[in-house]
């Protein structure tokens, strides 16, 4: 099963899903901080369907920000949508 909070092994799937995922959002308006919410609640999810605790889950927030993540993918939707005008 490709997810993109990192479950999966296969890094490009994951890419791809945390990408559609993301310009998804932007397309319906979201803001920064409501994606990186959505992304978290995801992610988390996606733990718990794996197997994990809930209390797991806040170890993957160490590993990395999800606003840092949201962002870092909002900048890439938004110079590919630049490129194509």
């Amino acid at each position: 099963m490709a997810t993109w909070s990192g479950i999966s092994t296969n890094s490009n799937s994951v890419c791809k899903v945390g990408l559609l995922f993301v310009e998804e959002r932007m397309d319906e308006g979201e803001e920064r901080e409501e994606i990186s919410d959505g992304l978290k609640d995801k992610g988390d999810d996606e733990m718990l369907e794996g197997g994990s605790e809930p209390e797991d889950t806040g170890h993957y927030d160490l590993a990395g920000s999800y606003q840092a993540l949201a962002d870092g993918i909002i900048r890439y939707v938004e110079r590919r949508r630049k490129g194509r005008e």
